[in-house]
């Protein structure tokens, strides 16, 4: 006697548990990677426009400084000697690094010491939105 174990009869459970299965895992993993590209998309936007308000404010503060420097040079001259008897020169010596720097890049002596603004430091708000 020859007795046969077909399986084939299984086969309709098997495959619905399989695909049921398959579609669980599937819909869940694609509903979280939505929310959270979302939500990563939502960060990134909220990043840009803070970092462009800040470069705007920069870019404001930049212009207001080199008008600044064509209306009241001597007072700007005063301004950056007085940074740097701040940060430990004497009176002759802030003057005379004020003077140089001045004459060789007014406005961004002015950016980078009154202001802070370097070029390391300036908002950049496409990197921020990568980041």
């Amino acid at each position: 006697m020859h007795i046969e174990r077909h399986k084939n009869h299984r086969i309709g459970w098997l495959r619905a548990a399989v695909l049921g299965a398959n579609d669980g895992i599937v819909s869940t993993a694609s509903l979280i990677l939505g929310v959270a590209e979302a939500g990563a998309i939502s960060m990134a936007a909220g990043e840009y426009l803070s970092v462009c308000s800040q470069a705007d404010t920069e870019q404001a503060d930049l212009e207001r400084e080199r008008l600044e420097l064509a209306g009241y040079p001597k007072h700007e001259h005063e301004e950056m000697t007085a940074i740097y008897v701040g940060r430990g020169l004497n009176e002759a010596l802030a003057a005379e690094v004020a003077r140089q720097l001045m004459s060789h890049d007014a406005l961004g002596a002015h950016s980078r010491d009154e202001l802070g603004i370097t070029d390391t430091s300036a908002a950049r708000p496409e990197l921020a939105a990568c980041s």
